[in-house]
């Protein structure tokens, strides 16, 4: 696998294969966006984003404004919402 700043494997429940990817060039960096259902309109639950800073990576996390977010004894978050 060829590894750069960083790399991202994603598995959904009824998809046949996971999908990794990672940005193309060594300065390269990513976002991505996770969405909910709460009560049957679409929210963002959190957003991820990955950062490169000359010699140092960032990854940051950001949950969702307007949806219930716990924190985890371990220091994540969980949203939590009605479908």
């Amino acid at each position: 696998m060829n590894v750069r700043n960083f790399w991202a494997d994603v598995q959904v429940d009824g998809r046949g294969s996971k999908i990794g990817t990672g940005p193309a060039g060594k300065d390269g960096g990513f976002s991505e966006v996770v969405k909910i259902r709460d009560n049957g309109e679409v929210k963002t639950a959190a957003l991820i984003e990955g950062r490169a800073f000359g010699d140092e990576l960032e990854v940051t996390f950001t949950p969702g404004n307007g949806v219930e977010i716990t924190r985890n004894a371990d220091g994540g978050f969980t949203v939590r919402t009605k479908r």
